[in-house]
């Protein structure tokens, strides 16, 4: 029975450790892009980092934390994986309702926050979507479209193909994210020390 309690209690240790890290780590690189991309979006490059970055932060929690269950560091990576995304979503949102809020400033002369946050929800998203908050902003952007840029001609991804867009950039940075930790987590491991096995190194030939 004790035996099973400290089993179960070094369990829930290392799902903490390795789910605070995702949100963590997710919260950061999120942020950290959604702050970049205001200047410029790289549409290939910035998921191919992302979840790069989720993956090193993850297979980091998992060498530190002596995960050895891969379906486990896979899952909580996963879970990065829309961290990650979310953070940056949220962060397009925040910036949207600044923006909009700022022309409406000008354009109407009202300064109550709490008005002009009611006008975005209420006259922009309701109306141009039937919902409000950031499903409507999502929706919103949907509507607005996805540009790819290739070579000199420009393609817009709209509504259905913009959700589409969305979920393959969702699957690419937890794919990245969930590879290098179920990896990492595969990686040979002595249960009698209780350590990691050092890097293989060559003797001879």
């Amino acid at each position: 029975f004790w035996h099973f309690l400290l089993i179960l209690s070094c369990f829930s240790h290392l799902k903490t450790a390795i789910t605070v890290t995702a949100l963590i780590g997710g919260l950061a690189i999120g942020g950290v892009t959604a702050l970049v991309s205001r200047l410029f979006y790289l549409i290939v490059l910035f998921p191919l980092l992302m979840g790069a970055g989720g993956g090193f932060l993850q297979a980091y929690a998992v060498n530190r934390g002596k995960v050895r269950n891969p379906m486990i560091a896979g899952a909580f990576a996963i879970l990065t994986g829309f961290v990650i995304y979310g953070t940056l979503n949220i962060g397009y949102y925040v910036a949207f309702r600044q923006e909009v809020a700022k022309e409406l400033k000008q354009s109407t002369g009202e300064s109550d926050d709490t008005k002009i946050n009611k006008i975005i929800d209420e006259n922009v998203l309701q109306i141009e979507t039937g919902s409000t908050g950031f499903l409507g902003f999502l929706k919103f952007s949907a509507q607005q479209g996805v540009g790819i840029t290739r070579g000199s001609s420009k393609i817009e991804l709209k509504n259905e193909w913009a959700w589409g867009y969305w979920a393959i950039e969702l699957a690419v940075i937890s794919g990245i994210t969930a590879f290098m930790a179920f990896a990492a987590a595969k990686e040979p491991f002595c249960e009698n020390s209780d350590e990691w096995y050092l890097p293989m190194e060559s003797v001879g030939s």
